[in-house]
């Protein structure tokens, strides 16, 4: 069975201290059975009118779309594991 894995970081791993580090680095796994947008996820884009790559970064995103992104992720039902 094909699974998709989707890997992302957020922080900069430079020198504890260092101009431009940060005090958390962050790696992130999302596994997906089948390669496909997220239907929910899609149209939140089109309705806040981003084209299908926009890549939100927390710092950069306007609060209203951050806010409707952050609600309907929470719809979703995530698994962790460690």
């Amino acid at each position: 069975m094909t699974q998709y894995f989707f890997v992302d970081e957020s922080g900069d791993p430079g020198l504890e201290g260092e101009a431009g580090s940060s005090s958390h680095f962050v790696i992130a796994m999302l596994k997906l059975p089948e390669r496909m947008p997220l239907r929910p996820l899609a149209r939140v884009r089109k309705a806040l009118r981003l084209s299908p790559t926009f890549e939100f970064k927390y710092y950069k995103t306007a609060t209203a779309p951050k806010d409707r992104f952050s609600a309907t992720c929470c719809r979703f039902h995530f698994e962790c594991e460690q």
